[in-house]
C-alpha cells in the first residue's frame, strides 16, 4: 500500500522518484509493530502511518535499523532525513485527503 501510493505520488509530481526507495520504505513498515497491521486498508494506513509520525516526531524514527539489522535507517549513507521528512508530509496529505 505505502510503495503504491509512493509511486502515486511520484506520477502526480508530489516527490522525486529517490524520496523514498523501496527497500527503505520495507525497512521503515519493518519496524512498526504488528498491532497497527489489522483492518480495513484505509484504517490500516492510518494507524500506520500515525505510528511513523509520532515515531518520527519524538526522534526514534532516527533509531530504526533497516530490515537486514546492520544498517540504520537514516544516515547520509542511506535514507536521509530531509528525504524521509518529505515522504511523511506527503503520505500524511494523502491521509488528509482522503475519507473514512
Amino acid at each position: 500500500m505505502f510503495k503504491n501510493i509512493r509511486d502515486d505520488l511520484i506520477d502526480k509530481g508530489v516527490i522525486n522518484e529517490g524520496t523514498a526507495k523501496s527497500y527503505f520504505i520495507e525497512s521503515m513498515l519493518f519496524r512498526v509493530p504488528d498491532m497497527y497491521f489489522p483492518g480495513a486498508y484505509t484504517l490500516r494506513f492510518f494507524s500506520i502511518l500515525g505510528h511513523l509520525i509520532l515515531m518520527y516526531n519524538s526522534k526514534q524514527f532516527e533509531q530504526f535499523i533497516c530490515a537486514n539489522g546492520i544498517d540504520k535507517l537514516c544516515s547520509d549513507s542511506s535514507w536521509n532525513v530531509e528525504n524521509v521528512q518529505q515522504f511523511l508530509l506527503a503520505l500524511a496529505k494523502v491521509r488528509d485527503e482522503t475519507e473514512l
